[in-house]
């Protein structure tokens, strides 16, 4: 009588363990279920070039020009990227444009290398939780007679 007592409460917390499983959630759900806005930004600036190369500092987003900052992005289920940018910084910008996007791993996506008028050699997103999102560029900038410089973006989204 006495194993089946114990055999019956070993059983039980076994099952009552199981029920306790988290389960993370699916990221690409995450990314698809709104809009994500510019909340912050860390990025390579060129302050100036003169016969060494360019001077390159961090700058964040009080240094970006606020036609820079209102972007807001919008990623679809088939893994097309609407980009609404209401105040465009140059003439040939466009004010609203798509681009496609892929899965990588269950946090990690890219996009197209050309989209809209930005060409990257990557462009990585990466979830952070529900609320937040990770954008990632790189950018050559030339200047003859220089050679080129990598610059990096990293910009903060938020979820609106």
């Amino acid at each position: 009588m006495k194993h089946l007592i114990l055999f019956s409460a070993l059983t039980l917390a076994f099952i009552s363990c199981e029920e306790d499983k988290v389960v993370p959630p699916d990221n690409t759900e995450i990314l698809t279920s709104g809009t994500w806005s510019k909340s912050a930004v860390i990025f390579d600036k060129v302050v100036s070039v003169d016969v060494s190369g360019p001077d390159i500092v961090k700058a964040y987003m009080t240094d970006m020009d606020e036609c820079m900052k209102d972007e807001t992005f919008t990623f679809m289920t088939n893994f097309d990227m609407l980009v609404e940018n209401p105040e465009v910084c140059e003439m040939n910008e466009l004010a609203s444009f798509d681009c496609n996007w892929i899965k990588i791993n269950n946090s990690t996506f890219a996009l197209d290398e050309n989209c809209g008028s930005h060409t990257s050699p990557y462009t990585l997103l990466r979830v952070s939780n529900e609320n937040t999102v990770y954008l990632e560029m790189e950018s050559y900038f030339y200047e003859f007679p220089h050679d080129s410089v990598l610059l990096k973006y990293e910009w903060t989204l938020t979820k609106d």
